[in-house]
């Protein structure tokens, strides 16, 4: 009689990583095709009602601005998932991030877009240790944050404010980004 043996706990480890990384992928999809379909419904109705013949030519291009707005967040959306495809395709480069400096850079960029029309973008940094990580990640990930604060707002007479709070926190950095949308 020959028996063999093997310790089969590292393949479960591998097998129970499997596991959750398929679980992580179904949220992301459902998550994904979520953002997509939100939109992509919107157009497709307002589109049917600026096709009514009855419209006058104000309802008819407000429609049409309904319709491109919620294109611009369909664009958005997509976007979104080319990124994440390409930030989980990289290999990780930690370096020092100089946070508040990264924040204002995104808050730069986002000014000049039309999501931040009407934002009032403010940063308020107390920190005062170097931060190490992965700066393109972490760039992606603020701005995405940063985009949603500034396009889901709520209409009226308050101006709409996204503000980005940077502290020390135990051995590194605590990041909040607040609205009142």
């Amino acid at each position: 009689i020959v028996a063999a043996i093997t310790d089969l706990r590292p393949l479960m480890q591998v097998q129970d990583a499997l596991h959750d990384r398929n679980e992580e992928m179904k949220m992301f999809l459902y998550k994904a095709s979520h953002d997509i379909k939100g939109p992509l419904a919107s157009i497709k109705g307002i589109l049917n009602l600026a096709l009514d013949e009855s419209l006058d030519t104000d309802t008819r291009n407000r429609y049409i601005h309904m319709a491109i707005n919620s294109a611009i967040k369909l664009d958005n959306a997509i976007s979104d998932l080319v990124k994440v495809s390409q930030v989980h395709n990289q290999p990780i480069q930690v370096s020092q991030v100089k946070v508040p400096m990264l924040i204002n850079k995104i808050m730069g960029e986002l000014s000049l877009t039309e999501v931040s029309k009407e934002v009032d973008l403010q940063l308020s940094s107390n920190i005062y240790m170097p931060f190490w990580s992965d700066k393109d990640i972490l760039h992606t990930m603020l701005e995405n944050l940063m985009i949603n604060a500034c396009t889901y707002k709520k209409g009226g007479p308050v101006k709409h404010r996204v503000k980005v709070s940077v502290d020390s926190y135990h051995k590194g950095v605590r990041i909040v980004i607040s609205d009142n949308g």
